[in-house]
């Protein structure tokens, strides 16, 4: 269950972008704050806030109302980080069509890899950060297909959310937790090669590749 703090500071914060008429929705900023934690940028307002301003403001200042939300809600997200708690998506509400699952959850994905790659840099990841950055990025490019039973899409749409959540999580233990995002050994033999097979993705579950990702797909083989 989402925790009525970050509830409240999600609120807030949609209510100050859209009084600063900021061309942005929040559902980005959540997933741009998660990726650049994740990637190992600190809770420090001079360590984060000039990627946020460049990447979501085109450098441009944000008002007071908005900056202070930022620091509340960076904090929020880093603490969640920090105690290793499965990560809430406040927008869960909002998925109740194929078309908004689609929206969204590939909104979040673009955003969160974004923010991955504005703390981690250009360090190179090992084998098993690049198969975990290869499946966020297929979120990137899923398609909706029409789903009759609510059930389906209700049980396609709590696998896609937790999908995401691991692979976040999983990337936060290996490089923002540990490293903070500079990794002092990279593999070097199988760096930035895909270990098929062994991650949350499967044949039948998940289906990448140029015609994208269908949601029903999930369902397939079971």
């Amino acid at each position: 269950m989402i925790s009525e703090k970050l509830m409240a500071s999600w609120n807030s914060g949609e209510a100050a972008l859209l009084l600063e008429n900021a061309d942005i929705e929040i559902t980005e900023v959540h997933g741009l704050i998660c990726g650049m934690i994740a990637g190992g940028c600190e809770n420090n307002v001079s360590a984060y806030m000039p990627s946020v301003v460049n990447t979501i403001n085109s450098g441009e200042a944000f008002g007071e109302s908005v900056k202070s939300w930022l620091v509340e809600f960076f904090d929020l997200l880093s603490r969640q980080y920090r105690e290793m708690e499965t990560l809430d998506f406040p927008f869960e509400d909002r998925l109740t069509t194929p078309d908004d699952a689609v929206y969204y959850l590939s909104m979040w994905a673009s955003a969160f890899l974004l923010g991955f790659g504005c703390s981690f840099g250009s360090e190179e990841l090992s084998s098993s950060g690049r198969e975990l950055l290869e499946e966020i990025s297929s979120f990137t490019q899923v398609e909706s297909e029409n789903i009759e039973s609510e059930e389906e899409f209700d049980s396609i749409v709590t696998t896609l959310q937790e999908h995401l959540k691991v692979c976040a999580m999983s990337l936060y233990a290996d490089y923002g937790a540990v490293t903070g995002g500079r990794i002092p050994g990279a593999e070097s033999a199988g760096a930035g090669k895909s270990v098929k097979g062994k991650g949350p993705i499967r044949d039948g579950e998940l289906v990448i590749g140029e015609e994208g990702v269908h949601l029903s797909d999930l369902l397939g083989g079971r």
